[in-house]
């Protein structure tokens, strides 16, 4: 191997590896339900995989980890989703305003309608490469 190469290889397997422990953080945090903590990973996550992608040369890899950031973003969506309808509960009784309480309902429809995959797309990416 080049030494060019192998640098950019192991610079890879740094990016990745956090990419997947920061997927699992955004991931376990939302489902311990501290959704703010959870997008901070999320942002982290999604900084670290445009890198990577930027790096990306082979078009069937870059369109893989197009579709991961997709499906990552589709995730988001439904904590976010989640967090609205989270604090639209901690609202007193009459307090919401209509267009709050039609923002709550489209979130929910969105988050009924996006199920993430149980494994990580990081991880279903890594194995397509």
């Amino acid at each position: 191997r080049n030494p060019s190469n192998l640098q950019k290889n192991m610079a890879d397997d740094r990016v990745l590896g956090g990419s997947v422990d920061a997927c699992k953080m955004f991931r376990e945090y939302a489902l311990l339900g501290d959704y703010q903590t959870s997008m901070v990973y999320y942002d982290g996550l999604k900084a670290q995989i445009d890198l990577y992608r930027k790096s990306v040369t082979d078009l069937k890899a870059k369109a893989a980890w197009d579709e991961a950031a997709r499906e990552l973003e589709d995730e988001l969506s439904v904590v976010r989703g989640i967090a609205a309808e989270v604090e639209y509960f901690k609202q007193a009784p009459g307090a919401a305003s209509t267009a709050a309480a039609a923002s709550a309902a489209h979130q929910k429809s969105v988050a009924a309608r996006a199920r993430p995959e149980p494994a990580s797309s990081v991880h279903q990416v890594r194995a397509a490469e």
